[in-house]
């Protein structure tokens, strides 16, 4: 679902959708970055593979709609 993007047809959603992709990278990579100034990648990656795991049960039982947070 995270390419969704990518098979927009109509060009300015297509435009848009690119940039709020981009722009959510841009977030995690931040975050990602300060967990390492702060913790060891041993406590890093598991609790980051909890978090995937619990976002996608979350998502995988929303409805499909057009939303932004």
């Amino acid at each position: 679902a995270s390419d969704v993007y990518k098979r927009q047809e109509e060009p300015l959603l297509k435009n848009f959708y690119t940039k709020i992709a981009a722009s959510e990278e841009k977030h995690y990579l931040l975050f990602l970055d300060l967990s390492k100034e702060y913790f060891d990648h041993a406590v890093i990656q598991p609790r980051l593979n909890e978090f995937l795991i619990i976002e996608a049960n979350i998502i995988d039982k929303l409805p499909l709609r057009a939303a932004l947070h």
